[in-house]
């Protein structure tokens, strides 16, 4: 967490615990203190690599859904127009996507393994 950034951490465990010089502690005890900060604290969201906080994407989804309903029937909806813009996309903007790999067959996923893994 230190290497990643140190001053979210130093904020986090001020603000959670109200230490404000986490190396007077004993490495066993910050530690143990900043694996404990909540998974919506400023190190743990950006070792996540999260933009928002879960609760607020997850109400974020709500809204975009109830907002989806209520366009569904009006007359907007019926001629393909003013969709309402998703809130959720707006926060997740700028967020790393993993792509996704598939393949065809096992046979397929060993040869690109053995290929990555230099066997090739």
């Amino acid at each position: 967490m230190i290497a990643t950034d140190e001053d979210a951490l130093v904020c986090d465990m001020a603000e959670t615990y109200r230490i404000y010089d986490y190396r007077a502690l004993s490495p066993m005890k910050a530690a143990v203190l900043a694996c404990g900060l909540r998974d919506d604290s400023r190190i743990k969201m950006k070792l996540q690599e999260q933009n928002v906080p879960f609760d607020t994407l997850l109400l974020a989804i709500i809204a975009d859904r109830m907002g989806l309903q209520l366009y569904s029937g009006s007359k907007d909806a019926q001629r393909h127009r003013n969709r309402p813009e998703s809130i959720a996309e707006k926060l997740l903007q700028g967020q790393k996507e993993e792509a996704v790999k598939a393949y065809r067959s096992a046979s397929d996923f060993e040869a690109a393994f053995r290929r990555l893994a230099g066997g090739e």
